[in-house]
């Protein structure tokens, strides 16, 4: 992404793709579907996607970011799939 960084498309799109996902990881906080640890992964690790935009320390916080939420997304996995077991 940052080879194609063209300024405010790119950092539009960059928002809009945190926001999404940290809305989502809000909304299971409040579900009893997926557990608070899940919820609480999803929220930190899309908060530290919007560390891209702090100077000098940002592309290591998006990168940073992006190992939460590779656990995330397992969490995230594991609990649709206990979900659709149930069906």
């Amino acid at each position: 992404m940052l080879a194609i960084y063209k300024g405010t498309a790119f950092q539009a799109s960059y928002v809009f793709l945190s926001v999404a996902p940290l809305t989502i990881a809000f909304v299971m906080l409040r579900s009893s579907v997926f557990s608070k640890a899940t919820a609480w992964i999803g929220i930190v690790g899309n908060g530290l996607g919007f560390g891209f935009f702090a100077p000098a320390v940002g592309i290591w916080l998006a990168t940073l970011s992006v190992v939460v939420l590779a656990v995330w997304n397992v969490m995230f996995a594991r609990s649709l799939f206990r979900l659709g077991r149930l069906v």
